[in-house]
């Protein structure tokens, strides 16, 4: 029966399982086709950022509460906050320029609820 179902092309779309393995894909894709040194992936619902340096091959997690480590002042996160709030499902990007770096973000939505992103992934690039 179970091999019937995982068969059958009517399973509805809002299934929890197929949501998450398109969140997945999402973020994969994103970090597969960039050809940035660091990227990042935040998470919202625990506050967490972790930090990929390709280039090191080192991965960094910190809280949101521990940003003054990363030397990042109010203004930028309230520039950051503002253009979030700014992001949908539609227009899921938008780039920031901070001190020599250029940050890409990416928000990734759940498909359920469009009022709200779920995560917010991204990377950083160095100016020319």
């Amino acid at each position: 029966m179970s091999g019937e179902i995982l068969k059958s092309e009517t399973l509805p779309y809002n299934d929890h399982s197929q949501r998450i393995i398109d969140f997945l894909k999402e973020k994969m894709d994103f970090f597969e086709l960039s050809q940035s040194k660091v990227l990042f992936d935040y998470n919202p619902l625990i506050g967490e950022l972790t930090i990929i340096d390709r280039e090191k091959n080192k991965k960094y997690k910190k809280n949101v509460s521990e940003f003054e480590s990363f030397d990042v002042n109010d203004e930028v996160v309230e520039e950051v906050k503002k253009y979030l709030k700014e992001t949908s499902v539609e227009n899921k990007e938008f780039t920031l320029q901070f001190k020599e770096l250029n940050i890409k973000f990416h928000t990734l939505w759940s498909g359920l609820d469009t009022d709200q992103y779920i995560g917010v992934i991204g990377q950083i690039d160095r100016r020319i």
